[in-house]
């Protein structure tokens, strides 16, 4: 079950790299870590991981925040790029977004207790990836 996960996250990012006209080598660096012990009927758990990013890397495109002036105002004497596409120095991904298809059974999960903030900062989504 983990390998069909890992083979269907490193296809997705592998697919978004081609719809950018990249064509690198994507694998998974650290595999998630397992347990011995037999799922929780209610139980949280956590993947861990780091998607590395091999082969040259992309060009981010400049966002022009000369449409809104107040955009302008916010970023002024900044260049701001998009975020899609972007890989960190050390070759990892900084915004990738796992989604874990199947393999939970019938099983539910509490909502979480602190709530998710989108916020906008000159302009900018932050975080740039949110899940929902």
């Amino acid at each position: 079950m983990k390998q069909k996960q890992r083979i269907g996250l490193i296809t997705l990012i592998a697919a978004c790299f081609a719809l950018w006209g990249i064509t690198p080598s994507v694998s998974l660096a650290a595999p998630a870590p397992s347990s011995s012990k037999g799922a929780v009927q209610g139980a949280t758990g956590e993947i861990t991981g780091r998607v590395l990013f091999e082969g040259p890397r992309p060009k981010l495109q400049v966002i022009h925040m000369k449409t809104d002036p107040e955009c302008q105002r916010e970023n002024q004497g900044r260049t701001v790029y998009l975020q899609d596409g972007e890989v960190n120095s050390n070759g990892t991904l900084p915004n990738v977004f796992l989604f874990v298809e199947s393999g939970t059974g019938s099983r539910h999960f509490a909502v979480p207790g602190r709530p998710v903030v989108m916020d906008q900062q000159g302009c900018i989504f932050v975080p740039h990836v949110l899940g929902i």
